[in-house]
C-alpha cells in the first residue's frame, strides 16, 4: 500500500469517526404518543440491537405521562423527536409549530367506530354517544362528524374500552390494533357489522409518523437522517423476527409497569406491520407521499381545521 493511499484511507476513517463523535455528543430524546406497546416496536428494536449506537447516536426513549403529552415536552425542549398522527402534526403546523416529517411509519388509517349494535350505514351514527380517548387523536372522527352533520355526543375518557363494556356509550372510537383487541380479549363478541373503519368511508389518512421541529432539523440534519435510517432498520428487523421483537416489547412493557399481555401485544404488532405496507405495493415506503398530504389538506381545509394548505416541500424530509 502506498503512503498516498494509506493517508487517504486514514483521512476518510478519521472523518467518519469525527462525524459519529459529533452525532453522539448530544443526546436525542424520542417520545412516542403513548405508553409502551408494540406500536413502537421498531424503535425499541433499534435501541436494543444497537442500531442507533452504530449510527453514532445517543438515543433515549421516554414515554409521556397521562397528564402531559409529547407535544408539551417537544415545545419545552425536553425531547427532540416525537411520533404523531399526520392530522395532529398538520394542525400544529397551522397553529405555528414548525414541524418536519422525518419518517412516515403507517400508510393507512387504523381508526374505527366500534358500536354496540350493527351499523348499516354511517348515518346510523347520528346522535350516538361515542366514547373517545382524552389523550387525543380524534381529529379524523371529529372531521367525519362535522362533515356529515351526525350530531355525535362525544364522551372523553382515559379508558373508553370500559365505557363500551359497561354500555355507558353507544360506541367508541378505537384502533384496530388496540381498543378492538382489548374488547375481544375482554370477552366482547364484536361482529363485522359493528365495526366501521374510517379508511373505508373516505378518511384514509395515514397516521403515525416521526417529527422534529424545523429548527432542530436545520441544526442536526445528519443526526436526524441517521435516526430515521436506524429506525427503519429496527422496523425491518421486527418484520423479519416478530417473536424476538415481541420479547423486546414485553421487556419495555415490564420496565414501564404497563398492564397488558403477550397475546394483545402480538396482535398489535401484526396489525401495525400490516399498516406499514403501501397501498399500491407490498413494500414499506417509510415516506409520506405527496398524494396523502394533498388528500389530508383537502379534508382539513374543507372542515376549516387549517387556514391554508401545508406545503409538501416544507413539511417532509427531503
Amino acid at each position: 500500500m502506498t503512503h498516498r493511499i494509506y493517508h487517504k484511507m486514514l483521512a476518510v476513517l478519521t472523518g467518519l469517526l469525527c462525524t459519529f463523535s459529533v452525532l453522539a455528543q448530544e443526546e436525542m430524546v424520542f417520545m412516542p404518543q403513548w405508553t409502551a406497546q408494540s406500536q413502537f416496536a421498531g424503535y425499541y428494536a433499534a435501541e436494543a440491537l444497537g442500531y442507533y449506537r452504530e449510527a453514532g447516536l445517543k438515543v433515549r426513549i421516554e414515554h409521556p405521562s397521562a397528564s402531559s403529552n409529547n407535544i408539551v415536552h417537544l415545545q419545552k425542549g425536553k425531547c427532540q423527536i416525537v411520533s404523531l398522527d399526520l392530522v395532529t402534526a398538520m394542525n400544529l403546523v397551522d397553529d405555528g409549530v414548525p414541524l418536519i416529517n422525518i419518517l412516515q411509519v403507517t400508510q393507512k388509517n387504523c381508526q374505527m367506530i366500534i358500536a354496540q349494535k350493527p351499523i348499516n350505514t354511517v348515518s346510523d351514527l347520528k346522535g350516538m354517544r361515542i366514547g373517545c380517548s382524552k389523550a387525543g387523536a380524534i381529529e379524523v372522527p371529529l372531521m367525519m362528524d362535522e362533515s356529515l352533520k351526525l350530531g355525535i355526543q362525544w364522551v372523553p375518557s382515559v379508558t373508553c374500552v370500559n365505557l363500551f363494556i359497561s354500555k355507558a356509550v353507544d360506541a367508541i372510537v378505537g384502533m384496530s390494533y388496540n381498543e378492538l383487541i382489548q374488547l375481544i380479549l375482554a370477552g366482547q363478541r364484536i361482529q363485522n357489522n359493528q365495526k366501521l373503519y374510517l379508511g373505508d368511508i373516505g378518511y384514509n389518512i395515514p397516521q403515525e409518523g416521526l417529527y422534529v421541529t424545523t429548527d432542530y432539523y436545520k441544526r442536526h440534519k445528519e443526526a436526524v437522517k441517521a435516526f430515521s435510517d436506524a429506525s427503519k432498520r429496527g422496523w425491518d428487523w421486527c418484520r423479519e423476527h416478530p417473536d424476538e421483537a415481541l420479547g423486546i416489547v414485553m421487556q419495555k412493557v415490564r420496565e414501564n409497569n404497563i398492564t397488558t399481555n403477550r397475546v394483545a401485544q402480538r396482535w398489535m404488532l401484526e396489525d401495525i406491520l400490516r399498516a406499514q405496507v403501501g397501498p399500491k405495493s407490498k413494500l414499506m415506503p417509510y415516506h409520506l407521499s405527496q398524494e396523502s398530504l394533498v388528500k389530508a389538506n383537502r379534508l382539513l381545509l374543507h372542515q376549516k381545521s387549517i387556514k391554508e394548505a401545508i406545503q409538501y416541500i416544507d413539511f417532509v424530509l427531503p
